[in-house]
């Protein structure tokens, strides 16, 4: 029987911890959710996707894919239930090329009654089982484009048009090194066919007990089947380490690896595209990010497009719940959402949807979540807004000024320069009107610089 998701599964894949109340006392600015769903007031809920065109969401409930629209907040309806369902695992896909929901379950209604431990495949448009895989976990890219599993010790391409397994790496339990290896944590590689995979190592000791050493990452190449060592710049002194998480950007840009030395001594090492070392963040620096004392890991990190982290956090103590948006180019946490904890991020919408054990949804807009709030370099009170094509500035600035517009990246669009402004409502005319989105306005005067965030909504 496959006994790969006790050891396996858990590491790679969102686990779910229970709602509490969140008592917040971030020192970073705090995001409320857009809650588009109360919750189910019952039973457990695990995976959240969207759908095809971005406006529903599809949770697990009870077992069951449940889909939901954003903007009415109504359920649509429920997918066919997996039979004699037993357990299910907090993983959940959707296979847009396809149109194909996957989740991994237990089940004692396939093969003569024993217990099915594999994936279930629905088609979306009809809502109907269409195959059920034994002994079997896909795992899946950020796109949810590419599928691979691991079995027998072999880590296997998967393709989800003929649903079966295409080609396959061995991984043997001894490598060149110390002791033995026990392969772990996935990370897929887009637009590739390699894979990044953890390897704990250890010895084996008269009484049949594991003594484990540091934890090595290596590359799987499919094209060469050759298995790469990537280099880990351990410190000096440290003997012990467990990878609790691999997370790929969208297009290969960073490969994060979730580092644990000890139980309290985590960190997040960075890899550009060719597995070379960039920099590490210590999961100290977000905990003081939140004024946190101690931070207890459920391990959800997860990367949005190619620029940010998502680290989830829970306080055990003070019951504080939330994810931190983490800049990687800039190497700092920026926002703390207070939902938590399962997420999915539409690429079409730049939409993040987050939904708790009780079902409950909370949207987030990646447009304007990663602005930074308004940051005024002198004592200003002056407020702006956009309105016909025109910024509109209440400002206590008297006298000449320089006005810059740029995008929420920080991209220069426009500058006029030697702007009259006086106390009071000025009417500024844009040389060309700008699209919905969120800018910064930065006025500059002799007295020093102001910075303010605007939006535009139509």
């Amino acid at each position: 029987m496959y006994r790969l998701k006790i050891k396996f599964a858990m590491a790679i894949l969102l686990a779910i911890l229970g709602f509490a109340t969140v008592q917040i006392r971030a020192e970073i600015p705090i995001v409320q959710a857009d809650t588009v769903f109360a919750g189910f007031g019952g039973g457990s809920v695990s995976g959240i996707v969207f759908g095809p065109d971005g406006n529903t969401v599809i949770l697990m409930h009870n077992t069951i894919p449940t889909e939901i629209d954003i903007k009415t907040h109504k359920v649509l309806r429920e997918f066919e239930a997996v039979p004699n369902a037993t357990g299910e695992e907090p993983h959940l896909f959707f296979n847009k090329q396809k149109k194909y929901i996957g989740g991994t379950f237990n089940s004692s209604k396939y093969f003569d009654g024993n217990i099915f431990n594999g994936e279930i495949i629905w088609d979306y448009l009809t809502g109907k089982i269409i195959k059920a895989i034994p002994n079997i976990l896909l795992l899946t890219d950020c796109n949810m484009e590419k599928f691979y599993t691991y079995f027998n010790h072999n880590f296997c391409s998967f393709d989800i048009n003929t649903f079966n397994k295409v080609d396959s790496i061995s991984l043997p339990k001894d490598m060149e090194g110390f002791g033995y290896v026990d392969w772990g944590t996935i990370g897929i590689i887009p637009n590739s066919n390699k894979v990044l995979i953890s390897a704990a190592r250890y010895a084996l000791k008269e009484n049949g007990d594991r003594e484990y050493s540091l934890c090595e990452l290596y590359v799987l190449d499919f094209d060469t089947k050759k298995i790469t060592k990537v280099a880990i710049p351990y410190e000096i002194g440290q003997s012990k380490s467990s990878i609790t998480k691999i997370v790929v950007t969208e297009t290969g840009k960073y490969n994060v690896v979730g580092l644990k030395i000890s139980e309290y001594d985590k960190y997040y090492f960075f890899f550009d595209e060719n597995f070379n070392f960039l920099f590490k963040e210590a999961s100290e620096n977000l905990r003081h990010l939140v004024n946190c004392d101690y931070f207890g890991y459920n391990d959800i990190d997860i990367t949005i497009n190619d620029n940010y982290l998502l680290v989830a956090i829970i306080e055990t103590d003070e019951h504080l719940e939330g994810s931190i948006l983490y800049d990687i180019k800039a190497k700092q946490g920026m926002k703390l959402l207070n939902h938590f904890p399962g997420t999915s991020f539409n690429k079409i919408t730049n939409k993040i949807a987050m939904a708790d054990e009780s079902g409950s949804i909370g949207l987030f807009d990646l447009i304007s979540l990663p602005v930074e709030e308004n940051k005024t370099l002198n004592n200003s009170k002056d407020i702006i807004n956009y309105q016909n094509s025109s910024l509109i500035i209440n400002t206590e600035t008297v006298g000449n000024v320089e006005i810059n517009i740029t995008d929420y990246n920080g991209n220069l669009l426009q500058t006029q320069k030697d702007v009259l402004l006086y106390n009071g409502i000025n009417t500024i005319k844009l040389k060309t009107p700008l699209g919905i989105g969120v800018y910064f306005c930065v006025i500059k005067s002799s007295t020093g610089n102001n910075s303010f965030k605007f939006m535009v909504n139509k």
